[in-house]
């Protein structure tokens, strides 16, 4: 058959390229249609390894796939989109040899996506972590990366050389990635080191969020000792993040942790999209930051309790710029049957005022399994919990699946 005008080939491949099953066929039609073919059917490349008697060692699997993929070089260049999801139970004494071999032995340098995920699941806590410089090493491998998901570094002691691998990667990814448009960085910790030491390890840029100017989405989840600062050090610097409209900050504001609650409360008008936890957070200045937020269209809250929630919802309703088309309540915490009927009729206020609502209010209580106070009430019946509220059609009981970042990894 007539293999057909270029343009039209890759026009027709071009229009499958969600379809594998499809996009393998097509190689076969033609040699004309092999390269544009290869091209979407090895664009993603989700690596996923979970140790078991009857399988070989995360070493031997990786050395397998480094071999055939070097062996097939056409396909390294294809691949933009990687995911790691490697799982396995280290063995005592060194469960380092295994954070030393991956991800570094990659051979990828197109890639525009990367998401490390947490590695292990092992018996000790220093056992669970990425090496920062195998990390750092990948990523000067891509200079083209838009999206980066890091999830989990061994940083070490202040004292030892991964402390410091850590702070040149988190330094790289502020100064040296012009073109990155969405960060996640989560289980960022140093267990054995001080705030002050930690601190001192990140040089400061002069204009540290200067070299994040394609940056849409930041999130810092399950991060300590000043994380937030010390990748915005300076009061303001996410204002200087032009292009920023998704932000997510969880479990990075305890009183311990003033350099992230700094960050809580510098919210750039550009935002669309927030994800906080709101339950050491300082309303008054909060509130001042809410004002300025014109263009938040989606919030999400976790840990906050009734009381929080209506000083907020009740600062809302005497704003005039709040566009908000979507609220979830996560994590609220239930202490007392009259603050939750307060909420309750506030909630309903808040609803009734607030046109731009375009999904339902959705909610996941949480109630301490030793308060008799709310002993037999159905916390998955919405009229039960919000019976004022639940008239309006607008509110519902969220789960526990949920997934947020459907929400906000995508602006």
């Amino acid at each position: 058959m007539s293999a057909g005008p270029p343009e039209l080939i890759d026009s027709i491949i071009d229009c499958l390229h969600n379809s594998p099953r499809v996009l393998k066929t097509c190689t076969l039609v033609a040699r004309s249609w092999l390269p544009r073919s290869r091209v979407h059917l090895f664009r993603r490349l989700h690596l996923h390894f979970e140790e078991s008697s009857r399988k070989p060692s995360l070493n031997t699997y990786l050395a397998n796939f480094r071999s055939y993929i070097l062996s097939n070089p056409t396909i390294i260049s294809c691949v933009e989109d990687l995911s790691l999801d490697l799982r396995v139970r280290p063995s005592p004494p060194s469960p380092n040899d295994i954070m030393d071999t991956v991800p570094e032995n990659l051979p990828f340098t197109n890639l525009k996506s990367l998401d490390i995920g947490k590695p292990l699941y092992a018996p000790t806590p220093d056992a669970s972590k990425w090496r920062a410089s195998r990390i750092l090493t990948l990523i000067k491998q891509n200079p083209g990366l838009q999206k980066l998901v890091v999830f989990g570094c061994d940083l070490g002691r202040s004292d030892e050389p991964e402390a410091q691998d850590e702070a040149e990667l988190l330094a790289y990814i502020v100064t040296s990635m012009p073109g990155l448009q969405s960060l996640r960085i989560c289980e960022f910790d140093v267990p054995f080191a001080s705030i002050e030491s930690e601190r001192s390890l990140l040089p400061t840029p002069s204009n540290p969020s200067g070299h994040l100017v394609s940056l849409q989405t930041l999130a810092i989840e399950h991060c300590q000792f000043g994380l937030g600062q010390r990748l915005f050090p300076r009061t303001g610097d996410l204002y200087r993040l032009p292009e920023l409209v998704s932000l997510v900050l969880l479990d990075c504001n305890r009183p311990d942790d003033e350099g992230n609650f700094q960050l809580v409360n510098q919210y750039p008008r550009t935002i669309k999209h927030l994800v906080i936890a709101l339950s050491e957070m300082n309303t008054e200045v909060t509130n001042a930051s809410w004002a300025e937020m014109s263009n938040l269209t989606d919030l999400v809250l976790y840990w906050s309790t009734p009381e929080q929630l209506i000083t907020l919802l009740q600062h809302f309703l005497e704003i005039d710029t709040v566009k908000l088309q979507f609220l979830r309540l996560n994590q609220l915490f239930l202490q007392s049957r009259a603050a939750l009927a307060l909420l309750d009729a506030v909630l309903a206020a808040f609803i009734s005022q607030t046109p731009s609502l375009q999904r339902k209010v959705a909610v996941l209580p949480k109630v301490n399994q030793h308060n008799d106070e709310f002993r037999g009430l159905d916390l998955t019946d919405v009229f039960a919990v919000f019976p004022i509220a639940a008239q309006s059609g607008m509110v519902e009981m969220a789960t526990e699946t949920d997934d947020l970042h459907d929400m906000v990894d995508e602006p």
